[in-house]
Parts: C-alpha cells; sequence; structure tokens
C-alpha cells in the first residue's frame, strides 16, 4: 500500500483514517505494528507500515507486515525526514515507533526523539520488547490541571472507540509547593476540591472513571501508578521539548521505557474552549476551579495538606469501562 504524499503541510481531523507505524528493524517491527493495530480498532483506522532503508531487512520487515495486515511502503533518504513526511498526510491518526533495538542501550534514540518533538500530531512510542495485549484494557492519562493539557487529550480521546474492557484512568501529582489550601474541615474541603479538579479538568470520556490524586513528583508518581494498575499505554500532552527541565514525565518514560507512552502535542488541543466558569486568581493548580468549590482558608499546616493528599487513592465516581 502506497501512501499519498501530502499535498499541503497541516493536520486535519476528520480526515484521519491511517496508523503509520514506522518500523526501523525487525527487532522492534511486531510490538509496533501490534500496538498500531489495536489503535487502529480504536479509532477505525487502517495500518500502513514505513521502512526507510538503511540495512537489507526490508524483506523480513515485509514478511511481518503481511502477516500483521499491513502494507509496507519502503523508501530511501533519512529516516527522520521521510517519517516525517509520510506522517505529515492529512489522513495520519497517529504515528506509531519503536525505542530501539533490544542490544542497544535504553531509551529513544535520536530518531524516536526528532519524530516526536517535531510531528505535528500524536505519537505513540514502543519499546522494542513490549509485550502486545490482545487488548486495551487499561490506559493511564497524568494532567497537570490546565486546560492546555485536557484539551489535547480529549481530542484525541473523542475519536476513540474502545471497548467495555477498556478502562481510562487519569491522575494528577501535586508537590509541596502547589498543594492546595484546604480549610479546617479538610475531608470535606479535599473531597470536594477532588470533585471540582475532575469537573474542570479530567476529559468527559474519562469523567466517570477512576482519579488517582498523588503527592510527590510527577514522573515518579506516573510510573509508580502505573505499574500498579497495569497498564498498557500511558498517554501524556506535552510541549515536544525535551531539553532542560521541561517534560520531565516524558523525559523519565522514555529513558527507561518499559510501557507504550502516546504523547500527545499540547497544541493538539487547538481552541477547544470548556466554557467552565473559572476562577483566575488562585494558584496554578487551582487556577480553574469552580469559584464555588475554592478552599476558603489558607491556613492549614502543609504537612497537614501533604498528608491529606497522600492520603487519596483511586477517588472514583461510577465506574466502568470508557467507550
Amino acid at each position: 500500500m502506497a501512501l499519498p504524499r501530502p499535498a499541503a503541510k497541516g493536520y486535519s481531523v476528520g480526515m484521519t483514517d491511517i496508523i503509520l507505524a514506522a518500523v526501523s528493524s525487525s527487532l522492534s517491527c511486531s510490538p509496533v505494528l501490534g500496538f498500531a493495530q489495536l489503535f487502529a480498532t480504536a479509532l477505525d483506522s487502517r495500518v500502513c507500515a514505513i521502512h526507510v532503508v538503511e540495512d537489507h531487512q526490508s524483506e523480513m520487515i515485509g514478511d511481518l507486515a503481511f502477516r500483521a495486515g499491513a502494507g509496507l511502503r519502503v523508501v530511501d533518504g533519512d529516516p527522520v525526514e521521510e517519517i516525517l513526511r509520510a506522517a505529515d498526510h492529512p489522513d495520519v491518526a497517529l504515528v506509531v515507533i519503536g525505542t530501539h533495538d533490544l542490544f542497544n542501550s535504553p531509551g529513544p534514540g535520536h530518531l524516536t526523539r526528532e519524530i516526536a518533538m517535531r510531528h505535528r500530531g500524536p505519537v505513540l512510542v514502543v519499546p522494542a520488547n513490549a509485550a502486545v495485549p490482545a487488548a486495551l484494557s487499561r490506559i493511564l492519562v497524568p494532567l497537570e490541571g490546565t486546560d492546555e493539557t485536557r484539551d489535547a487529550i480529549s481530542t484525541l480521546l473523542d475519536r476513540c472507540t474502545f471497548g467495555p474492557e477498556t478502562e481510562i484512568v487519569t491522575l494528577h501529582a501535586f508537590t509541596i509547593d502547589d498543594l492546595p489550601p484546604f480549610s479546617d474541615h479538610e475531608p470535606h474541603t479535599s473531597d470536594a476540591w477532588v470533585e471540582a479538579f475532575r469537573e474542570v479538568y479530567v476529559p468527559d470520556r474519562a469523567r466517570s472513571t477512576r482519579l488517582e490524586m498523588r503527592c510527590g513528583n510527577a514522573d515518579r508518581a506516573v510510573i509508580e501508578v502505573a505499574d500498579s494498575i497495569d497498564a498498557n499505554v500511558i498517554a501524556v500532552s506535552w510541549s515536544q521539548d525535551l531539553t532542560g527541565d521541561h517534560a520531565r514525565v516524558v523525559n523519565a518514560l522514555l529513558a527507561n521505557p518499559t510501557r507504550a507512552t502516546l504523547l500527545v502535542p499540547a497544541r493538539f488541543g487547538g481552541s477547544r474552549s470548556s466554557g467552565r466558569e473559572t476562577a483566575p486568581d488562585t494558584p496554578a493548580t487551582t487556577s480553574r476551579l469552580p469559584a464555588a468549590h475554592r478552599p476558603r482558608a489558607r491556613g492549614i499546616p502543609r504537612l497537614l495538606a501533604r498528608n491529606a493528599v497522600a492520603g487519596w487513592r483511586g477517588v472514583r465516581t461510577g465506574g466502568g469501562g470508557a467507550r
């Protein structure tokens, strides 16, 4: 199957019906194609594999792609530029790419990083030794507590159709510096704050499922919760900047990848607007909470607030899978 060359640059939501699986070696080919098929089912799309010739493995990769039910396009040229050119086609809904070969050093190589940072749409990064599940049973979605993060994830989830076996679990991690200032009626206020956070920041498709709250480093919290729930995929909204102190969660997930990581550019949410009432004069993590749910007092000691947040585990309203 040949993937047409894009007539113009851009990403068009609503015309997306291709999952582009970028395969660079036979070792990472099977997991990449396996996860591509899982998301092709969720997005009602077809899989098209692309391989940029650098060695003599094209025949083996072609056989694996055929058995996975995917067409294969083999091209010559610079791998980064050729994959980005194909990914730029308006019919591409998702790019799936591997991290590294089993015998190389851990973490993503130059190719994976460049694709993730430069592609305008979502990129699913799959570890070379990832086990492909029969179905997506659990997806973890870390949330920063911003409209941008919510909208980016919502834009993707709104296009997906999951089966009843799929649960979307959301997570928010506080640091000691941005803990919400609870009132003297801490249990009631903290519960109200959690529900307000859910109402404002959790994507509509995940509103009725589990919301996990943690206190501490976000990168550590994401890995711990992903392990505890045995997530198949971790879906993260990010700024596409891996330099300096940016994207600590993404850097941590890619440094020693053990699970598939779905990277959704923050700008992918576009100009979505929830129309919800907001309170802009509160701290960053609570700045968008409805005024009626804002904490009324700031005198509670930080230690008590930290203990309260540390006690939140698996707060849930409703239940069941997310379709």
